[in-house]
């Protein structure tokens, strides 16, 4: 550990320490990282980083929160999911569309650490900007999904279908074009507080892959099942459709339906010039 002290005196502009590496998953994947092991790697680690800094926060996310016994200062916090946006598709049950105001109800034990991160934010900050973003699509797409929604839709349609889509799951599909030109304009006129950055709308994800079906003119039939179909063992929402009303009236315009952000998604990565 002295070559992590040694580390840490060479970096005297750190703001914080962030010591969140998934471990959950971890533990549960390859076997030796057990909770144990964990937690004495974060107890040994906050004890290195305290002998050179004293003041900075620590963000934990510790496989046993029982961690933070053992190593609280009142400078260290257990953060799990802490991340640059909050993803608000695990905070709310059942609603029409979610407005920033409405309270959170977690269904998951993700959805409450993603909550915990809201929370704690505005704590230490109370003009704090907290974007929120749900069922997101780009051209990029997910390195850990290998792609998005959408692409895993028109390859299995392009293999002839037919596709069977939940149509009892609600939420607002979301561009990341869309979304970070939204996030840029929040920031440029340092806006603070909860903002839904989505594109407006809201749709079952069912009615998601019928319209990139429809608009790429694939001819394959797109069925809708019950999300009981799929049985998953963590709880999803029924609904997490975003209200951006509040977006709308800070840039001063309103944000552009999912359909088109989809449309636009589409032609962008070709789709469409194919269909």
């Amino acid at each position: 550990m002295e070559k992590h002290r040694k580390l840490l005196r060479q970096r005297t502009h750190n703001s914080r320490y962030d010591l969140l590496n998934e471990v959950w998953v971890q533990t549960s994947i390859i076997p030796a990282l057990n909770a144990s092991r964990v937690d004495s790697f974060y107890i040994e680690l906050t004890e290195a980083i305290r002998t050179v800094d004293p003041n900075h926060i620590i963000f934990l996310e510790p496989a046993n929160v029982n961690t933070l016994n053992a190593s609280f200062d009142g400078k260290i916090v257990w953060a799990p999911h802490f991340y640059p946006l909050s993803f608000a598709s695990k905070y709310y049950p059942r609603n029409l569309t979610v407005l920033e105001a409405d309270k959170p109800a977690p269904v998951n034990v993700y959805g409450v650490s993603k909550l915990a991160g809201e929370q704690l934010t505005l704590t230490a900050q109370p003009r704090a900007l907290i974007v929120r973003v749900a069922s997101l699509f780009g051209v990029a797409g997910a390195r850990g999904k290998g792609g998005n929604f959408i692409e895993t839709i028109l390859k299995k349609a392009r293999d002839g279908g037919p596709l069977q889509v939940v149509s009892d799951q609600f939420m607002t599909p979301t561009y990341t074009m869309d979304a970070a030109d939204a996030i840029l304009r929040l920031v440029k006129l340092n806006a603070g507080g909860v903002v839904h950055a989505s594109n407006s709308g809201a749709c079952s994800w069912y009615e998601f892959a019928s319209k990139a079906v429809e608009l790429t003119r694939l001819k394959v039939p797109v069925q809708p099942v019950s999300a009981s179909t799929y049985p998953s063992k963590a709880r999803r929402p029924a609904n997490s459709a975003l209200n951006n009303s509040h977006l709308a009236e800070l840039l001063g315009r309103a944000q552009r339906s999912w359909d088109d952000g989809l449309q636009a998604y589409l032609s962008e990565k070709g789709h469409l010039r194919a269909a």
